[in-house]
């Protein structure tokens, strides 16, 4: 294989990439928008769109955390911590979501999702810890 099939393989990986970049990219600048606009506003709805902002910029870091041309051009340090930050959204983006649909809900639906939240959170805590480096393991 010499360097025109190098880059033609190289080429091809970006190809089937390039949506996820694109799709992560728009998620994190709408969660982002969305996070500065219930910001400057400060009305009752505002928490609406605190959360709705994180719930869509954590799910677009999920997807660029995913990428590999994402993290072949993130410096070293990104690198290292990309598949922690990616296994800690996974759990959290759930937790997030529940927390978005119990703000437009009501009555006992909101109890509901307060619990989905809160097992969402207990379990993304146990697995940060059952899976942390410094946790002990059994050989």
């Amino acid at each position: 294989m010499g360097v025109a099939g190098l880059s033609a393989q190289a080429l091809a990986s970006l190809r089937g990439q390039i949506v996820d970049v694109i799709s992560g990219s728009i998620f994190v600048f709408i969660g982002l928008a969305a996070a500065c606009v219930a910001l400057v506003r400060r009305r009752s709805g505002a928490r609406l769109f605190v959360l709705l902002g994180i719930w869509s910029a954590m799910y677009g870091a999920m997807q660029l955390t995913q990428s590999q041309v994402v993290q072949l051009i993130s410096p070293h340090w990104l690198q290292a911590v990309a598949p922690a930050a990616n296994a800690i959204m996974t759990y959290l983006v759930v937790v997030a979501a529940a927390l978005v649909f119990r703000e437009l809900s009501r009555g006992p639906a909101r109890r509901f999702l307060d619990f989905c939240a809160l097992a969402g959170l207990a379990i993304a805590i146990g697995e940060r810890i059952s899976f942390s480096p410094l946790a002990p393991t059994t050989r």
